[in-house]
C-alpha cells in the first residue's frame, strides 16, 4: 500500500494550528494590541505536531523574546544619537547570541537565536522613534506571549500527541536498519562504496534522533521510558563505528593465515545469522528475548593472530550491543557491556565564530546601504537579513537555503497582497476574516507538520502574515505594502549574497575541521596521564568528543564526490582508534618500569605524528613508515611479557591514519563539494 498524500494526523495538526491562530488573533483584536499579526505569526512559528516540541519551543521562544526585547530597550535610547555605535552594538548582540546558540546545540539554542534577532526586529525599526521603543517592545512581548499561550492551550487540551511515541517508532526503525546493514557488512557480496553511503544515511538517521529525544524528554509523564530509549540509541551509536572497523579488518583478510581467515569467515556467518533472527519477541513472554542473543562463544578463540582475535572481539561487541538494545525494548538487560564513553557534544568554536562574524558583517553592510541611500524600508531589510542569516547559520553553506527561504517568503508576500486587496475588503466581521484566512492557513498547516517542509512554510507564513499586518480595523496602502514586500525580499537576498561571499564553506571544509579536531584529540588520548590500570578521567573527554563527531563526519562524507569520499572515509575509523588508544594507555599503566619507558616513548612518537597530521596535508613517507616500524617492533618485544599491549599496538597500526588526505583540503573551502 502507498502512503496517503495527507494523513489524519496532519489534518488534525492543521486544524489545531488554525484554531490557535484564530484564538490569538481574536484576543489581540479584543484587547486592541498594537500588532495583532505578531500573535498570529507566533502561533505558526511555535506550532508543532507533538506536545514535547510545543513545550520546548514555547518556553525558549518566550525567554528569547523577553531577553531580546529588554536588550533593545536598553540599547536604542542610549545610543540612538550615535548611529554607528548603535549599529555596532545591535550587530554585536545578534552575533554573540548566534555564536552561543551554535555552541549550545540543544533546543535551548532557540532561546539564544530569538534573543539575537528580536533585538533586530525591535531595535532597527525603532531608531526613528526611540521614545516609543518601550511600548514597541512591550507590545512585542505581549503578542508573542499571547501566541505561545494560545498554541500551548489548544495543543494540551485537544488531542495532545506525545513525541515519545514518535521517538520510539523512529528508533525501532533505526535498529532494524542497523541490523540489516550488519547483515550486509557480513555477507559475501559486500560493495564497499555503497555500504559507505548506507553508513552515512544511518548516521544521519541517528543524528536526527538527537533533537527528537530532547523534545520527548519534555513529556514528564514517562521519564523512565525516555531513559530506556536513550540507552538503546546509545548502543546503536556505538555499533556504527564498529561497522567501520570490521570493514577495515575485512579488507586485510586476504593477507592473513588460512586458519585466521577461516575463523573470521565462520564468525561472519554466525553473527549474520544471529542478526537475521527476530529481534522483537512477544511482549507477553519477555523471557524469550534470550533467543535473540547470538552465540558469543565462537567469537573468543585462542591460537589465532592478534589481529584476528581483535576482529572476533569486535564481532562479539556488535553482538552484545545489538542483543542489549533488543533486550532494552523489553525492559531487560541480560548482558553487561564494557563502559561506553560519556557523550560529549561536538562544538566547533571557530565555525561558530565565523558564522557570528558573517552575520555581523551582513548587518553592518545592509545598514550602511540603508544610511547612504536613505531607504525608507531599510529597517525591514536589515531585520529580515538578521532573521534569515540566523536560521541557517549551522550549515556549511547557508546561501542556498537562504535563497530558498527568499523564494518562499516572496511567494507568501504575493499571496498576502492578493488576500489584502482582493478578499479582505469583503470581510465585514471576524467570521468572514477567518474564512479568508482558512484558505491559506489550513493548507499551510498540513505542510507545517512535515519536517522537510517546516522552514518553507515558516518563510511563506512570515511573508504572508507580515504583508497582511492585520489589525482590528482594515487599512491598506498598496505602495506601502509593495515597498514592505520588496524590502523583505531585498534584505534576505543581500544576506544570501553576503553569506556566499563571507561565510559559505564546502562540506569538504567541514570534514577537514573534524579531521583536525580528531587528530588532536587522539594525540591527547596518548598523552593522558594514567594510573593503576584505570583510565584517567581526562581521557574520557577526547574519547567522548571523537565519538560525537562521527555522525557529523559521516553526514558530510555522504555529500562528497565518490573519489573524495573514498579518500577520507578513514575518518570513520577515528572512534575505533580512540577506543584502542584508551585501552592502550590503560594497559600501559600496568607495565614494568623498563617496558613503560619504551611504551611512553612510542606514545609520544604517535602523538607527534597525529599532531603533524592535524596541521599539514601530507607527511614524508619515512615518517609513517617509522611509526609503523616502531609499532611492529615494540609489539614483537612485548608479545611475551605484555601480550595485550602487543595486540593493541598491532590494532593501532591497522587503524592509524594513512599518510595522504588527512583532510579534504583539495575539495575547496568556498562552497564546493
Amino acid at each position: 500500500m502507498t502512503a496517503p498524500l495527507i494523513t489524519a494526523g496532519e489534518i488534525l495538526f492543521s486544524l489545531k494550528t488554525f484554531v490557535a491562530a484564530l484564538l490569538a488573533l481574536a484576543i489581540a483584536f479584543r484587547w486592541n494590541l498594537r500588532q495583532p499579526y505578531w500573535a498570529l505569526l507566533t502561533v505558526l512559528i511555535v506550532a508543532q505536531p507533538y506536545t514535547g516540541m510545543v513545550r520546548s519551543k514555547s518556553l525558549y521562544r518566550f525567554v528569547g523574546t523577553f531577553v531580546g526585547a529588554a536588550m533593545a530597550v536598553f540599547l536604542v535610547p542610549r545610543l540612538v544619537d550615535m548611529p554607528l555605535l548603535l549599529t555596532l552594538a545591535l550587530a554585536s548582540w545578534v552575533a554573540i547570541c548566534l555564536y552561543l546558540s551554535l555552541i549550545d546545540a540543544t533546543p535551548r539554542s532557540y532561546a539564544f537565536i530569538l534573543a539575537g534577532y528580536t533585538v533586530a526586529l525591535i531595535g532597527f525599526p525603532s531608531v526613528l522613534h526611540p521614545d516609543q521603543i518601550f511600548f514597541v517592545a512591550l507590545a512585542r512581548v505581549e503578542e508573542v506571549c499571547l501566541g505561545i499561550l494560545s498554541t500551548f492551550l489548544v495543543n494540551e487540551l485537544f488531542f495532545p500527541r506525545s513525541a515519545l511515541a514518535l521517538y520510539a517508532k523512529r528508533l525501532a526503525a533505526l535498529q532494524e536498519e542497523v541490523e540489516a546493514a550488519g547483515r550486509t557488512l557480513l555477507s559475501d557480496t559486500l560493495d564497499r562504496s555503497s555500504f559507505g553511503l548506507r553508513l552515512s544515511r544511518l548516521y544521519l538517521s541517528l543524528f536526527s534522533l538527537g533533537p527528537l529525544s530532547l523534545f520527548a524528554a519534555y513529556d514528564a509523564s514517562h521519564p523512565e521510558e525516555i531513559g530506556r530509549l536513550e540507552r538503546v540509541r546509545g548502543h546503536l551509536s556505538h555499533v556504527l563505528p564498529l561497522f567501520s572497523e570490521i570493514l577495515r579488518y575485512r579488507e586485510s583478510l586476504p593477507g592473513w593465515e588460512t586458519a585466521c581467515r577461516t575463523a573470521a569467515q565462520d564468525s561472519f556467518v554466525r553473527l549474520r545469522e544471529s542478526l537475521a533472527e527476530p529481534g522483537e519477541p512477544s511482549p507477553g513472554r519477555p523471557g524469550e528475548v534470550h533467543h535473540a542473543l547470538p552465540d558469543l562463544h565462537p567469537f573468543v578463540r585462542g591460537g589465532l593472530s592478534p589481529l584476528c582475535e581483535t576482529l572476533l572481539s569486535r564481532l562479539r561487541d556488535v553482538g552484545i550491543l545489538v542483543a542489549e538494545s533488543r533486550a532494552l525494548w523489553h525492559r531487560e538487560s541480560p548482558l553487561e557491556i564494557s563502559p561506553l564513553p560519556p557523550p560529549a557534544p561536538h562544538r566547533d568554536h571557530d565555525m561558530a565564530a565565523l558564522s557570528a562574524a558573517g552575520i555581523f558583517v551582513t548587518i553592518l553592510a545592509i545598514t550602511a546601504f540603508w544610511r547612504e541611500t536613505s531607504w525608507p524600508d531599510g529597517a525591514t531589510a536589515t531585520m529580515m537579513a538578521a532573521v534569515a542569516s540566523s536560521f541557517f547559520a549551522a550549515m556549511d553553506d547557508p546561501a542556498p537555503a537562504i535563497f530558498r527561504f527568499l523564494g518562499f517568503i516572496t511567494a507568501g508576500s504575493a499571496v498576502g497582497i492578493l488576500m489584502l486587496y482582493a478578499l479582505l475588503p469583503m470581510a465585514e466581521n471576524f467570521l468572514e476574516l477567518s474564512l479568508c484566512l482558512a484558505l491559506v492557513l489550513l493548507p499551510a498547516g498540513i505542510f507545517l507538520g512535515r519536517p522537510e517542509r517546516t522552514i518553507d512554510v515558516l518563510a511563506f507564513s512570515i511573508g504572508f502574515g507580515g504583508l497582511l499586518a492585520l489589525s482590528s480595523a482594515y487599512h491598506s496602502n498598496f505602495v506601502s505594502s509593495l515597498n514592505s514586500a520588496l524590502a523583505q525580499s531585498a534584505g534576505i537576498g543581500m544576506a544570501a549574497v553576503l553569506t556566499r561571499l563571507f561565510r559559505s564553506v564546502g562540506a569538504g571544509f567541514g570534514v577537514r575541521r573534524i579531521f583536525h579536531a580528531n587528530m588532536n584529540d587522539l594525540a591527547a588520548l596518548l598523552s593522558s596521564p594514567e594510573g593503576e590500570g584505570s583510565p584517567h578521567p581526562s581521557s574520557h573527554v577526547p574519547l567522548g568528543a571523537i565519538h560525537s563527531r562521527m555522525a557529523p563526519l559521516a553526514i558530510r562524507l555522504g555529500t562528497l564526490s565518490p573519489a573524495d569520499r573514498e579518500r577520507y572515509s578513514e575518518g570513520l575509523l577515528h572512534a575505533g582508534l580512540a577506543r584502542t588508544f584508551w585501552r592502550l594507555t590503560r594497559e600501559g599503566s600496568t607495565l614494568s618500569q623498563d617496558l613503560s619507558r619504551e611504551f611512553q616513548g612510542l606514545c609520544r612518537e604517535m602523538a607527534a605524528f597525529l599532531r603533524e597530521k592535524a596541521s599539514r596535508r601530507r607527511l614524508p613517507e619515512a615518517v609513517r613508515l617509522g611509526v609503523d616500524g616502531d609499532l611492529r617492533a615494540l609489539s614483537a618485544r612485548f608479545s611475551s611479557r605484555a601480550p595485550e599491549v602487543a595486540r593493541l599496538l598491532l590494532e593501532a597500526e591497522l587503524l592509524l591514519p594513512s599518510l595522504g588526505g588527512t583532510s579534504p583540503a583539495d575539495s575547496g573551502r568556498r562552497g564546493g563539494r
